[in-house]
């Protein structure tokens, strides 16, 4: 981590600005210490280079939407592709139920609290040293510059033309993953000047920071440990704002609609590449996941997507629908004005 991201990271709580304490380094880099909140005092932990800023110092990894919208315990095994097959058990309108019993009696459930684990430095040392890449054909498949592909590829391929479009010198990609979508616009776009990938799940950190370090940018670039729906990042930071495929994994899309758009600049761009209408992996019906989705403010199609930006203040630039191999896909532009 760069001293100089502290310029644009906030506390995820209340924003407040942050302070580093016990700190080593190497090479000018921030390898481990402590931030501290100015305002509330809060704390959040640097691990083997990367913030984690997540809410309480809860250490997240990703959990299925659905999941999550019922509260199933964190850890808890998915139960099929984006625990669908929880939702075909249940029944939808049980389901819808056992939602709206859970948000009128019950808080959110946080995961562990207990922020540096001993697994987690394992996993975060073997990931750091770029090991993980060296297996499975990896190297290959995800250290490739530029990217090449089928069908797939050409929606890929305007989405990055898209986003570069946008002219940005600061860029910002939510939902992040393994960072294959961030690292290709940094490799593609020469003249960004800060690049911040923002991710929940700690353990693809180091995956993102390693492919920054491989394409030669990671001096203007840090991947983040944090909440989308919670950005530890200062209003009015960055010129665009993109997410690539990762709308159907969020539980809180109007929470998301509301930071991506507090974090832009005045007129900033927000690009988003995602599935025309959910996802269902032919589990269930399109028209009953729509049903539990509006109820529990996951992803619900592009129509309601379109409609919930602009709830929160974006204009819509521009809308592209692409043919994918596996159905249609959205390219969307957003304004903030």
């Amino acid at each position: 981590m760069q001293s100089s991201a502290l310029e644009y990271l906030r506390c995820p709580e209340c924003r407040g600005h942050l302070s580093i304490h016990r700190t080593t380094k190497r090479n000018g880099d921030i390898r481990s210490g402590t931030m501290k909140c100015a305002k509330c005092d809060n704390q959040y932990p640097v691990i083997l280079g990367r913030p984690a800023l997540l809410p309480n110092m809860a250490v997240n990894t990703w959990q299925a939407p659905v999941d999550e919208a019922l509260g199933v315990v964190p850890g808890t095994p998915v139960n099929g592709l984006l625990s669908l097959n929880r939702l075909k058990e249940i029944g939808i309108d049980r389901a819808i139920e056992q939602l709206r019993n859970r948000n009128m009696n019950t808080e959110l459930i946080e995961s562990d609290p207990n922020a540096v684990t001993k697994e987690l430095l394992g996993k975060a040392r073997y990931l750091d040293s770029g090991e993980w890449f060296k297996h499975k054909g990896r190297a290959k498949r995800l250290l490739s510059f530029p990217a090449e592909g089928g069908v797939n590829f050409d929606i890929f391929r305007e989405f990055m033309n898209t986003v570069q479009r946008t002219e940005p010198e600061y860029l910002i990609d939510l939902l992040s993953g393994g960072g294959y979508g961030v690292t290709h616009q940094a490799f593609q776009n020469r003249a960004l000047r800060r690049i911040a990938a923002v991710e929940r799940d700690l353990k693809c950190l180091w995956n993102i920071q390693y492919r920054f370090k491989h394409i030669g940018r990671s001096s203007i670039s840090e991947a983040i440990g944090g909440d989308v729906r919670r950005l530890p990042i200062a209003s009015e930071s960055f010129d665009t704002a993109m997410t690539l495929q990762g709308l159907v994994e969020l539980h809180g899309i109007s929470r998301f609609l509301q930071e991506t758009y507090r974090v832009l600049k005045q007129d900033g761009y927000y690009v988003a590449l995602y599935s025309e209408d959910p996802v269902t992996f032919d589990i269930i019906p399109v028209s009953d996941l729509r049903k539990f989705a509006l109820e529990a403010n996951l992803y619900t199609g592009h129509e309601h997507f379109i409609s919930a930006a602009e709830k929160v203040g974006f204009r819509m630039i521009s809308t592209k629908a692409l043919e994918g191999t596996r159905g249609m896909k959205r390219i969307t532009v957003f304004r903030k004005i």
